[in-house]
């Protein structure tokens, strides 16, 4: 039997002989075929493994990605309690404008306080003065 297949695996050819040397010949397919298997399998489980490895990677990654999502969301919720620099410049200066009108608006007041306590105190000299006056005429003349 001169019979020739071709391996399916790695397109070799394999002869059918007669005889002592069929039989190896025969011995030698079938070892060629079952490391064709083996490969295969170690192929496969490789590729198993690698899928593997990436689904892992891929919760890996997923997880982490949310997690910075979360941080994202995070600093955007606190961002909106910052104020602006613009805004912060702005308040300042109108602060300050409100701070000295008031201190203008005080200092009005503390001299009109000291007008007045001058004034009084005159007022109450010049009572006092007339009280002694009427006195000292009361004792004179009458």
């Amino acid at each position: 039997m001169n019979q020739a297949d071709e391996c399916p695996h790695c397109g070799g050819l394999r002869r059918e002989l007669d005889d002592e040397r069929e039989k190896v010949l025969l011995e030698r397919w079938a070892a060629h075929h079952r490391e064709h298997l083996v490969h295969q399998d170690a192929h496969d489980r490789e590729h198993i493994e690698y899928r593997d490895r990436i689904e892992t990677a891929t919760v890996v990654l997923d997880r982490r990605l949310d997690q910075m999502n979360e941080f994202r969301a995070q600093l955007t919720e606190e961002r909106a309690l910052y104020v602006r620099r613009d805004m912060l410049d702005e308040f300042r200066i109108a602060s300050a404008k409100v701070t000295d009108a008031n201190a203008a608006r005080i200092r009005e007041l503390e001299t009109a306080k000291s007008n007045l306590e001058g004034r009084l105190w005159a007022v109450g000299m010049g009572i006092g003065a007339l009280v002694i006056v009427i006195n000292v005429v009361i004792a004179v003349f009458v």
